[in-house]
């Protein structure tokens, strides 16, 4: 079957995307840009159909060539960053920090407020084994995305891991201004407060912990014992009575 004109093929493309028919609609622009390849718009309606199925790559590589004809084109921009931050995100979920981190750190240079690439980066740089270089994304995440959780904790075990005890706890307090339930950065507080030779602030932290989530018992239990500042209890009952002490059930 002999393919539409471009400007036919683009408004059927179109109209069978936006009613959800996100595969013929793909099918019908390859079939187009077959007869015309370098038709701009159906290559970057072709690289939004490939986002949309999440086929990043094959986004990134359809408009990289719209880009290179029309360099100031906006919209063709805006869907370069998200291929290449898909990309990104794409390359860490299959364990490929270092290549992942070369792809985002190039996106972070172009976009330096956007704070989703930031975060893309400093993971990436942290799964490849480098804190003190993750720690400076996940702060700059924190400053474009000042109530984005993840990253407040992804910031705070960078910097345990930086033995930075301090600034970690402050990006653990800040994780649970913003989220209080947030029962890792409780225990992990907890743990970063027992390092500081802060027992009792560490044990009401355990408190709410456990409270929320009890069968983190046995891991609360090797918390406090773990640290220079710790304790231990002859059984767990006796733990049980204290961390109801400091934290006693809400009233229905």
């Amino acid at each position: 079957m002999r393919a539409p004109p471009a400007a036919l093929a683009l408004a059927q493309a179109l109209e069978l995307f936006n009613a959800g028919r996100t595969v013929q609609a793909l099918s019908l622009c390859q079939q187009a840009l077959a007869a015309e390849p370098t038709d701009p718009g159906l290559q970057q309606l072709l690289a939004s159909l490939l986002l949309a199925t999440d086929d990043a790559v094959g986004a990134l590589r359809a408009i990289t060539q719209v880009l290179a004809r029309h360099p100031g084109h906006a919209p063709a921009r805006r869907l370069a960053v998200q291929a290449t931050l898909r990309c990104g995100q794409q390359l860490l979920a299959q364990n490929e920090p270092a290549r992942a981190a070369d792809l985002l750190q190039a996106l972070t240079a172009d976009q330096p407020a956007l704070g989703e690439a930031w975060y893309a980066y400093g993971s990436a740089l942290y799964a490849a084994g480098k804190p003190g270089l993750s720690r400076a994304a996940f702060l700059t995440t924190t400053r474009c995305l000042p109530t984005l959780v993840p990253a407040w904790f992804a910031l705070a075990l960078a910097c345990e891991d930086l033995h930075h005890h301090d600034e970690a706890a402050a990006a653990l307090t800040q994780v649970l201004a913003l989220a209080p339930d947030h029962v890792e950065a409780l225990i992990n507080l907890g743990l970063v407060e027992q390092t500081r030779g802060r027992l009792d602030t560490a044990l009401d932290l355990h408190a709410r912990a456990w409270r929320l989530q009890p069968d983190l018992l046995g891991r609360i239990t090797m918390a406090l014992c773990s640290q220079r500042a710790g304790a231990v209890w002859l059984n767990s009952a006796g733990l049980v009575q204290e961390l109801s002490r400091r934290c006693p059930p809400q009233a229905a």
